[in-house]
């Protein structure tokens, strides 16, 4: 798993400053033809990477502890790289998987009724790389409805809380722009029974994602996990 991961996260690195430097040289057709090829490329490390996590993930996803004095974290790379084992005094399963879209999440975990949902909390983190999939608003939205009667389905007196999607600081495969329209969209739309927790706190002055609280203008740093934690702790109370 080690191994692949790693091989992922540096080929993730080499596209994104490759990318950056052919935007700022220029390089028109050629340009967009390059980016494409290594898109393709990408997607199937990271799509091999997921079903590798999943399965590495699958006593976690399962409960086989079948602790339900627990938060279910699920979500994407932002929750999957968190070293976090307490929220509001109850233990953390953390249902991330680094690189899954919400598309992904269904297609693999939930219509294979891969995750227990025996928990006392649940906070779901969408949406970053939907869009990365030219996934639009209303998709994205249909996704996270669907995760939410799979839980209440499994648990109907579940507490669940949804992450608006965070910004970026100087992405090239995903923008803030995109990331602001989404989070309108499901703020605007958002199904009935759980709760929308907003997250600008975490942007600068510009409206991106502050630099001390990113690694890579996407992913988190110590400090923004910190803030992240802080953020959560003001929005959800233990019940």
């Amino acid at each position: 798993m080690l191994i692949k991961y790693y091989c992922y996260t540096i080929w993730n690195l080499f596209i994104q400053n490759l990318s950056r430097l052919i935007f700022v040289s220029g390089g028109g057709k050629m340009k967009d033809s390059f980016i494409q090829k290594m898109s393709i490329k990408k997607s199937f490390v990271i799509k091999e990477t997921v079903k590798k996590i999943i399965k590495d993930k699958m006593p976690i996803l399962k409960n086989t502890e079948n602790d339900t004095n627990t938060v279910c974290l699920i979500g994407h790379s932002q929750f999957h790289k968190w070293d976090i084992k307490e929220l509001f005094g109850l233990k953390v399963r953390n249902c991330g998987v680094n690189g899954i879209s919400m598309v992904e999440y269904r297609e693999q975990i939930l219509e294979k009724n891969l995750l227990k949902c025996n928990s006392k909390i649940y906070i779901i983190f969408g949406g970053t790389n939907d869009i990365v999939y030219d996934r639009t608003p209303q998709q994205i939205l249909e996704e996270l409805k669907i995760l939410v009667k799979y839980i209440k389905s499994n648990d109907n007196n579940s507490n669940i809380y949804y992450i608006e999607t965070l910004n970026i600081n100087g992405r090239y495969d995903r923008d803030n722009k995109t990331i602001n329209e989404l989070n309108s969209y499901i703020k605007e739309n958002f199904p009935q029974g759980i709760k929308y927790i907003p997250a600008n706190e975490m942007n600068d002055e510009n409206g991106n994602l502050k630099e001390s609280y990113t690694v890579d203008g996407l992913h988190l740093s110590k400090l923004g996990y910190e803030k992240l934690k802080e953020i959560l702790e003001k929005n959800i109370c233990k019940n």
